[in-house]
């Protein structure tokens, strides 16, 4: 997303932090610290953090560790799309070519997406393919596909048919984001529901409460390149900090945990 790395975190949660020379800094709660920095305060907002730290005896070198929650803290990646559209709606999300799209653009789009999707059916330890160029609309769909508590499968449209519908069967795909000519090209089996991206995405919320992920639920699902022989899925959870680290699984194991776990999850 264009412009995150420059936004004003100060507004952000933030830490304490100290180093071995006695240093201490704020820093965003929700980013790793740099190398030889520790936690001693927080996460708290910046008048809090001040406060703290004038408080008469803190030295920086005498001061205790501060837990810091795996989860909680930071935010998933839907979430954190939320408040900073909330936050400046008009900034711009994403470049492609000619065609600027604001973080609230985009983030209508997504909550559009995400709602037609839960009113289909889908929710957590769901799988959804999404078939689309690379563009805006892609990763609308991709966090459309979050925003519902659902794992994405992302196809590109020049795979061949049989790879595609390999993988469509493998990991169990019944709901397909993609454009009704790409769906032809395609030739989506007739048990994958196509769904219009760009109809979704023109859609209404219908003020339906949409979940947030779990950190280890399932984000999206990724498949090798099957050079060496039948590709092989493996899902990627959402993970402490909701930055999708690679915290992997195989997907025969996160399919029968999903499953499992998705009667209370909809609740």
């Amino acid at each position: 997303m264009a412009g995150d790395e420059a936004e004003d975190w100060t507004g952000l949660p933030l830490v304490v932090a100290v180093d071995a020379a006695g240093h201490a800094a704020f820093w965003p709660a929700a980013r790793p610290l740099p190398a030889g920095w520790r936690t001693v305060h927080g996460p708290c907002d910046r008048a809090a953090a001040r406060a703290w730290i004038a408080e008469p005896g803190r030295r920086p070198g005498t001061l205790p560790d501060a837990p810091r929650p795996a989860w909680g803290v930071s935010e998933s990646v839907p979430a954190r799309l939320a408040r900073l559209a909330a936050a400046a709606p008009d900034r711009p999300a994403i470049l492609f070519g000619a065609e600027t799209l604001t973080r609230g653009a985009l983030d209508a789009r997504a909550r559009a997406i995400a709602t037609a999707l839960v009113t289909r059916g889908v929710g957590a330890g769901d799988r959804v393919a999404v078939a689309l160029e690379r563009g805006p609309l892609a990763i609308a769909a991709y966090l459309g596909v979050l925003r519902a508590g659902a794992a994405y499968l992302p196809l590109d449209p020049a795979y061949p048919v049989g790879r595609v519908h390999t993988m469509l069967a493998d990991a169990g795909i019944r709901h397909c984001l993609t454009l009704p000519d790409l769906a032809e090209r395609l030739e989506l089996p007739a048990e994958v529901a196509r769904h219009d991206t760009e109809r979704f995405a023109r859609g209404g919320t219908d003020g339906i409460a949409l979940p947030e992920p779990a950190p280890d639920e399932a984000a999206y699902v990724i498949y090798t390149s099957g050079s060496t022989g039948r590709p092989k899925g493996v899902l990627v959870e959402h993970g402490p900090g909701g930055a999708l680290p690679r915290h992997r699984r195989g997907l025969r194991d996160g399919r029968d945990r999903a499953r499992a776990a998705r009667p209370l999850l909809r609740l």
